[in-house]
């Protein structure tokens, strides 16, 4: 995980808003696992050509 948030700092603070989010309105808590399937996903999407 720590990989992961060095190599992707601004996609990590997103998923990190994600999951303040999911957490203070579903009352649903992210594992690390979801964390950095999202940091991937998160960096797909914002990186896609057109």
């Amino acid at each position: 995980m720590k990989l992961m948030i060095a190599k992707y700092p601004q996609e990590n603070q997103t998923v990190q808003k994600i999951s303040t989010f999911l957490r203070n309105t579903k009352g649903w808590a992210l594992s690390s696992n979801d964390q950095m399937y999202l940091i991937l996903h998160v960096w797909r999407v914002t990186h896609r050509e057109n």
